[in-house]
């Protein structure tokens, strides 16, 4: 169970995914856009580099020597918590059935803004809704 968004974004860091991908959708969609804003290549992470300075560690390794980046790490996890308390306070899930998963309840166009994926959802209310806030 993840507790809290700086510990998800901690392990993302260090290359773990503890099969929270199916549970936390939205999260991990919002994670992977901040790793991309903030230029953090999610394929280097599991070779055992640290993603911010770039020091070689062991696997295990690195979640310790995250915390010497505790300054960034909290910058980057400050950054997906806002955005993922967007998303989801403008989140309506539907079902399977109807193949229209994500609707964005912030957009008053009729008919609704909906998304298939939970990528487009996150790209559209960060375009969207955040940043012009």
């Amino acid at each position: 169970m993840i507790l809290d968004v700086k510990s998800y974004v901690r392990y993302r860091l260090a290359g773990f995914d503890f099969g929270w991908t199916k549970r936390y959708k939205v999260l991990r969609a919002v994670v992977t856009y901040v790793f991309k804003k903030f230029g953090i290549d999610e394929s280097k992470i599991k070779s055992g580099y640290c993603p911010i300075c770039g020091r070689k560690t062991k696997r295990f390794g690195l979640i310790r020597h995250l915390r010497r980046h505790e300054e960034e790490v909290n910058y980057i996890a400050s950054e997906v918590r806002k955005i993922y308390e967007l998303c989801r306070s403008v989140l309506k899930t539907y079902g399977s059935r109807d193949k229209i998963r994500y609707v964005c309840t912030l957009c008053n166009s009729n008919p609704k803004v909906k998304f298939k994926k939970v990528e487009d959802f996150v790209y559209h209310v960060i375009t969207v809704h955040y940043e012009k806030s």
